[in-house]
Formats: structure tokens, C-alpha cells, sequence
């Protein structure tokens, strides 16, 4: 049996927050990697859609985006997590 080795690795803490109505999570770099923060006010299916969402945006990178323009960033990786979500439902 083979390990899975990604091409990074992250340290990558996760809480969950009461965070202001209409922000499901947030991700940001910390001194020794990432924190994702959910909303603890939102539903369970939510809250692992915005975990989902939160990572891909640690796994793209984004904070490191040169660009950094917000609604490409946000429009590509609400594609991927569609894409994800939709994968998943056909196992």
C-alpha cells in the first residue's frame, strides 16, 4: 500500500467561530502555517462546504497570489468546490 505525499505540506489549524451572518469561513496564513476558521453558527453541510472552500484557497495558494484579484480568485474556487461536491455525489 502506497502513502499519499503531497507536493507540500501544511500545518493547518481549524476552529469554529461565531463569525458575523453572511461569513460561512475565513483562511489565513499564521507563523507556522494556516488557520481556517468556520462559522459555528452555520449548519454542519455548511460548515464543511466552507471548510472545503477555505482549503482549496490554502492548496491554490491565494495568499500568495501576486494579482490578488478577489472575484477571480473567489469565482475559480467556487468552480472547484462545485466540481468536488458534484464528484462526491457520484461515489
Amino acid at each position: 500500500m502506497s502513502t499519499y505525499k503531497p507536493e507540500r505540506e501544511f500545518n493547518i489549524r481549524v476552529f469554529r467561530e461565531r463569525l458575523p451572518a453572511g461569513v460561512h469561513g475565513m483562511a489565513a496564513p499564521d507563523d507556522d502555517g494556516y488557520m481556517v476558521v468556520v462559522n459555528a453558527d452555520e449548519s454542519p453541510d455548511k460548515q464543511a462546504k466552507a471548510f472545503l472552500h477555505e482549503m482549496l484557497h490554502i492548496w491554490n495558494d491565494d495568499f500568495n497570489d501576486p494579482a490578488g484579484n478577489v472575484q477571480v480568485i473567489e469565482a475559480r474556487t467556487h468552480r472547484q468546490l462545485r466540481r468536488l461536491l458534484e464528484l462526491s455525489l457520484k461515489e
